[in-house]
């Protein structure tokens, strides 16, 4: 997590003098699983940020669907624009699944997730596509946010 830690932050450096860079707050909700039949937790609370403009900086906590804590670093890149809606994919270092697997806790998986997202003037939502892998559906993951003045 080391690496995901400092890679995070010369990013955040990198990006940090971008012109009309924004600060968006983020509270992680919810996910919908396209498997029913499996006990996963669908309501994940947690924490972040997000800073930049189509390119941004992630990072935050929550609890995932499998009632663990997990903790992610990455960045978001929006370039499809229609109305107040941005497409795109995001790719984050996330923890805390399938470490019984990995045979260590602390293990890192990089993920590429797409994205739809909906920003007002100081609200917003991100809609996240967890795609399908080995015996997993598929999910799809809820966040509402607010942007910093």
């Amino acid at each position: 997590m080391r690496n995901a830690a400092f890679l995070a932050a010369i990013v955040a450096f990198l990006y940090s003098g971008i012109a009309n860079a924004e600060t968006w707050g983020v509270a992680s909700l919810f996910s919908y699983h396209f498997e029913r039949s499996k006990d996963y937790c669908e309501v994940n609370p947690g924490a972040g940020f997000e800073h930049g403009k189509d390119v941004r900086l992630v990072a935050g906590v929550y609890q995932n669907s499998l009632c663990e804590v997990s903790t992610y670093a990455g960045l978001s890149w929006t370039p499809i624009k229609v109305w107040k809606l941005s497409a795109g994919v995001a790719v984050i270092a996330v923890t805390g699944y399938e470490a019984d697997k990995r045979k260590e806790a602390d293990k890192v998986a990089v993920i590429p997730l797409p994205v739809v997202t909906l920003e007002g003037r100081k609200w917003g939502l991100n809609i996240a596509v967890i795609p399908p892998y080995d015996d997993f559906r598929g999910a799809i993951g809820f966040q509402v946010k607010f942007k910093f003045p």
